[in-house]
């Protein structure tokens, strides 16, 4: 889920959460080793358009309990530029 606000007609901030659930194996282990994996978290982000080029920044982290996930480590930074044509 992504919310936008617009702060002018030229830039936007954003705001964005995501949440999702993985299944590791098709067949699981009997030893009942754990055999899917729960992943969220959220993020900022800010994008720009004038005429026909734009610009798209955002900052994502890591949900606090994610499993499988090193919080400390857990940052993705994005930047997206071009034209369009």
């Amino acid at each position: 889920m992504e919310l936008a606000y617009a702060i002018n007609p030229y830039v936007s901030a954003t705001a964005f959460y995501d949440y999702g659930r993985v299944k590791l194996r098709h067949s699981p282990y009997v030893d009942g080793t754990k055999n899917s994996v729960h992943l969220h978290g959220g993020g900022i982000g800010i994008k720009g358009q004038y005429k026909k080029f734009f610009a798209e920044t955002k900052l994502a982290f890591a949900g606090k309990n994610a499993d499988l996930v090193d919080v400390r480590k857990s940052r993705q930074w994005s930047l997206k530029v071009g034209y369009q044509f």
